[in-house]
C-alpha cells in the first residue's frame, strides 16, 4: 500500500520539527546513553531519505535522485549545524557524514526498487 503524497508530506514536516527539536535539547543525557547516537543519526536520515523518496516516487530518475541526494546533504548540515547553538551539542564532520550515509542508503534501496518494479 502506497502512502499518499498528503500524507507522506505531513509525515516529512513532522520529521523535520523532530529533526530541529532534538536537536536544540538542552537536557544532558548520561555519556553511556550516546554510545548510540551514531546509530540515531544513520537511523534518522535513513528514514527521511525513505520520506523523500517516497514522496517523489513517481519522479524518481537520475535527475531527482540527485536533487535528492543534495536536499539530503543540505538537511544534514543544517541538523549538524543547529547544533552550535546548542551547549549540550557539537558539530561533528563525522555526523554529518553518517546522516549523509544513512539518507544515501535509503535512496539507493527505493532507487534499485524501482528500476526491479518497472524493468
Amino acid at each position: 500500500m502506497r502512502i499518499s503524497k498528503k500524507n507522506n508530506f505531513i509525515l516529512l514536516i513532522l520529521y523535520l520539527l523532530i529533526m530541529i527539536f532534538t536537536s536544540l535539547a538542552e537536557l544532558s543525557f548520561s555519556p553511556h546513553l550516546w554510545i548510540y547516537s551514531k546509530y540515531v543519526h544513520f537511523l534518522e536520515f535513513l528514514i527521511l531519505g525513505f520520506l523523500l523518496s517516497l514522496y517523489f516516487y513517481d519522479k524518481l530518475d537520475s535527475l531527482f535522485f540527485f536533487i535528492i541526494f543534495f536536499c539530503l546533504v543540505v538537511l544534514s548540515a543544517f541538523d549538524e549545524g543547529i547544533q552550535v547553538f546548542s551547549s549540550t551539542r557539537t558539530l561533528t564532520l563525522n555526523d554529518f557524514s553518517i546522516n549523509i550515509l544513512g539518507g544515501f542508503t535509503s535512496l539507493i534501496i527505493i532507487y534499485i526498487l524501482k528500476k526491479i518494479k518497472n524493468g
